[in-house]
C-alpha cells in the first residue's frame, strides 16, 4: 500500500511537510488550522484536531479507498505545482527591492 501523509497539526506557521508530502505523491489528511489550509487548498481533505474520529474516519477511508487515494494523489500534485524555490526566491526579491 502506498505510502500517505497525515498532520494533526495544532498549528502550521507554512506547512512544508505538506508541501512536501504533496510533491512526492502521498495522499494529504490534514488538520484545519494554521497554514495548512492556505497552503493544501482543495488537495488535502481536512479535519479538526480535537475530534479523533474524524481523523480515524479519514484514514481508514484513506486505507480502504483506492478511487480516494488516488483522487487525493493527483490534487496534491496539482496543487503542488503552484509552488517552487524559484518563484518564491522572485517574489522575496520584488519585495525586497520594493521596500529599497
Amino acid at each position: 500500500m502506498p505510502w500517505r501523509s497525515l498532520f494533526p497539526s495544532l498549528y502550521e506557521g507554512f506547512g512544508m511537510p505538506l508541501l512536501e508530502a504533496m510533491i512526492n505523491h502521498c495522499p494529504v489528511i490534514c488538520s484545519n488550522r494554521g497554514a495548512l489550509v492556505e497552503i493544501g487548498a482543495d488537495a488535502p481533505r481536512y479535519f479538526d484536531p480535537a475530534e479523533p474520529d474524524e481523523i480515524i474516519e479519514l484514514v481508514e477511508e484513506l486505507s480502504r479507498d483506492r478511487a480516494f487515494r488516488s483522487a487525493q494523489v493527483a490534487k496534491s500534485l496539482s496543487r503542488a505545482a503552484d509552488f517552487s524555490w524559484r518563484r518564491a526566491a522572485a517574489a522575496h526579491a520584488a519585495l525586497y527591492r520594493e521596500l529599497v
